[in-house]
């Protein structure tokens, strides 16, 4: 026999996709799995998969607290590993690195040393990680805030179809628009999201972030404009 529905359900909680399904029960799992099941289909995602051996070694560090070492970004790096992170189809090692809290793409990571040395976790990063297990986001000690304006109805309509995600408030809600609250860590959380609301989204604050937005789509449209002035 195969798996029990118990089992399933927590492989499905653990990876992220329970929420996918109206409801996980042994009928609904039977049926889902059955071989004459013709009735669903789910389009495959796209996602990096990582190295086996690389994500086996990682994991034994993380469980045993042991320090590690490894090449990132053409820099030699000494960590103290806490989770292994898939946030939007990437895989991360999260590890402190100087006291500071980071994020280490596993496909970047090479040259791995496990180095055997024990450390004892911060009590601060424990307390985050407990908080935020069923995150989706990034993690961070010194969280950021940014306004975001979804500027019609019918991305307002669209954006409260789904759950909200976990790093997002609302701060005020009309017909005509909705204004969002989202914690972040990286400015490029901001900014992605926004680039795909555009034309339907503005950023409020930080001002910082509006106008490097406003650099960015600038220069995306010189160069767009200079290649088919070229053809």
């Amino acid at each position: 026999g195969g798996a029990s529905p118990k089992y399933i359900k927590r492989f499905a909680t653990i990876s992220g996709i329970e929420s996918l399904y109206p409801q996980l029960d042994e009928f609904f799992i039977s049926q889902l799995l059955s071989q004459e099941q013709k009735s669903l289909q789910i389009a495959k995602g796209h996602f990096e998969k990582p190295q086996a051996q690389i994500f086996e070694n990682l994991r034994d560090a993380i469980e045993c607290k042991h320090i590690l070492q490894f090449d990132y970004a053409l820099k030699p790096r000494i960590v103290k590993p806490y989770r292994l992170l898939h946030i939007e189809g990437v895989w991360y090692l999260l590890a402190s690195q100087s006291g500071k809290l980071k994020h280490f793409t596993l496909s970047k990571i090479q040259n791995l040393i496990d180095t055997k040395k024990s450390f004892i976790p911060s009590q601060k990063v424990a307390k985050l990680l407990k908080s935020s297990y069923n995150s989706t986001t990034y993690f961070t000690t010194t969280p950021k805030t940014a306004q975001i304006l979804l500027l019609t109805p019918k991305a307002r309509t669209h954006f409260l179809r789904k759950n909200l995600p976990p790093n997002f408030c609302v701060l005020k809600d009309s017909y005509e628009n909705l204004t969002l609250e989202m914690r972040y860590a990286f400015d490029d959380e901001v900014l992605n999201f926004v680039k795909s609301w555009l034309p339907h989204a503005k950023i409020i604050s930080p001002i910082k972030l509006h106008k490097k937005l406003q650099k960015m789509l600038a220069e995306y449209i010189r160069t767009t404009n200079a290649v088919v002035t070229k053809e």
